[in-house]
C-alpha cells in the first residue's frame, strides 16, 4: 500500500465514523501522513477508530451529549493502545480470528 493510498484509506474511514464531523482537516492529513511513516498498519489503525467510537457510544446516556470529534488527533491514544497490543487489539475488536 503506499502513502497515498493509507492517508486516503484512513482518512475515509475517520470522515465517515458518526461522531465525528465529517471533514478533514490539513492537521489530520499530517498525522495520517506519520502514522504511515511511522509503520502504524492500516487495519491496526482503522480497528482503533471503530473501537474509539464503540466505545464512545457505549457510554451511559448523559444529560448534555459529547461534542462532535474534530480531530484525527482525538484518536491518538487509540492508535497508541493498538500499536502496543498488536494483533491481540484486532482479535479483541472482532476483525481477525484469533490464530
Amino acid at each position: 500500500m503506499t502513502e497515498a493510498q493509507y492517508v486516503r484509506r484512513l482518512l475515509q474511514t475517520y470522515r465517515t465514523l458518526p461522531h465525528t464531523t465529517g471533514r478533514v482537516r490539513p492537521a489530520d492529513r499530517t498525522l495520517a501522513t506519520r502514522l504511515f511513516r511511522e509503520g502504524l498498519p492500516i487495519d491496526l489503525a482503522c480497528t482503533a477508530l471503530r473501537v474509539a467510537i464503540s466505545r464512545r457510544q457505549a457510554r451511559p446516556n448523559e444529560v448534555e451529549p459529547l461534542p462532535l470529534i474534530r480531530s484525527l488527533h482525538y484518536f491518538l491514544p487509540l492508535f497508541e493502545e493498538a500499536r502496543s497490543l498488536q494483533q491481540g487489539y484486532l482479535d479483541y475488536a472482532g476483525d481477525r480470528q484469533p490464530k
